[in-house]
């Protein structure tokens, strides 16, 4: 279902529009399937209904209709979990 979803929307996040990466290690950078129309308000498993999003991102929206009022907060919190994972993960180097 993942698939279809990348190929539709592509592979930004619906939320913060940031690029997904289905391999990061930082759990809540992960991809998730979030519900347009949340789950509690009838919202089902169709995919017209399902969109791809940052696991932090689909928490912080929660059962909030239109993204928009948290899309600053979310941008700005993946970016800043993205370069912290950059800097964890980046091999150690060795002088000679």
């Amino acid at each position: 279902m993942l698939r279809k979803i990348f190929d539709r929307d592509g592979t930004l996040c619906w939320i913060c529009r940031v690029p997904l990466d289905r391999k990061s290690s930082d759990l809540r950078l992960r991809v998730t399937l979030d519900h347009v129309t949340p789950a509690s308000e009838g919202g089902d498993l169709q995919l017209y209904n399902l969109k791809a999003a940052h696991a932090l991102c689909n928490e912080r929206r929660g059962t909030l209709t239109d993204p928009a009022s948290i899309r600053k907060w979310c941008r700005r919190e993946v970016q800043r979990r993205i370069s912290q994972t950059a800097v964890t993960e980046r091999p150690n180097s060795t002088h000679s």
